[in-house]
């Protein structure tokens, strides 16, 4: 396949007329790459059927299950090296995202003159306004849009839509699927930056997304309020956590049911690195393609439990130094 092709990818759960709109938005919008759009479809409880919206040209990829973003996106990541191996990035995006019309075209001219930035993003300017975050070792915090049309530097990118460096993803893999969906964006922009890739925001490409979903909470508020939760929760469920808790519970036991400050801080700061330690190591994903580094790196179906999550561990610590 050749090089001059952008693998874009939609990853969809549960909103097919958002999805086909979002899909009929990337078509419509100019570029000098040829792009070849696919739906990873983690399947819906009502609506249209989503295959039924797609037009002809864009791939259908169902999962057969919700493995939220995240998993989807690593089943998008897997299709673009075994389908696109020659392809040197590939757009991953969320159901309802929209692009200004030059958006796309920005992105990919921002890459091809940024070889230093492994991830770019849009700025996003609805259904609220940002411009990435920057994480703080407790939480991602979100910045405000900026003036002009250059390319800032942040720690994380929203996941609503990521042009992904092949040699990016290759050095980091992919995305860290414990997360489910919301914060995996946080996850994987920390591991490109500790890989040694920037992550960055495209100020000129702009970009907007529903924000809800059907009869669901906010997307993006809901991003920033679970990361940290669902963070807390994939510490807690590192291998020897249990041992802690029990741990926890016998020290509150013998202090009259009175819990000291700090105990649960130090049960994740205890988990964490001797958890990180014993972990098993990722299996590598199955290649019907040429050998590709990038795959090796990918998880399997079902994921094996990821031991480098930056996030959790970050957090773990910060929370046992509190």
């Amino acid at each position: 396949m050749s090089a001059d092709v952008l693998p874009i990818y939609f990853i969809h759960w549960n909103a097919p007329e958002w999805c086909a709109s979002a899909v009929a938005s990337i078509l419509a919008a100019p570029c000098s790459t040829p792009r070849a759009v696919a739906v990873v479809d983690n399947g819906q409880r009502a609506g249209p059927p989503l295959r039924a919206l797609l037009p002809p040209p864009v791939r259908w990829l169902p999962t057969g299950d919700n493995l939220g973003y995240a998993g989807g996106a690593n089943v998008a990541l897997h299709d673009w090296r075994a389908t696109f191996p020659g392809a040197a990035f590939a757009l991953v995006a969320s159901h309802d995202l929209h692009l200004d019309p030059d958006a796309l075209q920005r992105l990919v001219d921002a890459a091809r003159s940024h070889d230093d930035f492994g991830i770019l993003a849009p700025a996003l300017v609805g259904p609220y306004e940002s411009s990435g975050g920057r994480w703080t070792g407790r939480g991602a915090v979100e910045l405000p849009p900026a003036g002009g049309d250059g390319v800032v530097e942040r720690d994380r990118a929203s996941g609503a839509c990521l042009l992904l460096r092949g040699a990016c993803s290759a050095a980091v893999g992919g995305f860290d699927e414990r997360f489910h969906s919301y914060g995996e964006d946080v996850d994987l922009g920390l591991r490109a930056r500790r890989a040694g890739w920037k992550v960055g925001v495209v100020l000129g490409a702009r970009a907007r997304a529903r924000q809800r979903e059907p009869g669901g909470a906010g997307v993006e508020g809901g991003q920033r309020r679970d990361a940290g939760r669902q963070a807390h929760r994939t510490a807690r469920d590192l291998p020897g956590a249990g041992a802690a808790r029990r741990a926890r519970r016998a020290r509150w036991r013998r202090g009259g049911g009175v819990v000291a400050p700090g105990d649960a801080a130090r049960e994740l700061g205890g988990v964490s690195r001797p958890a990180l330690a014993r972990a098993p190591p990722r299996r590598a994903a199955p290649v019907d393609a040429p050998a590709d580094a990038a795959l090796a790196r990918l998880p399997q179906r079902p994921a094996p439990w990821a031991p480098r999550s930056v996030m959790t561990v970050e957090l773990a610590r910060a929370t046992s130094r509190s």
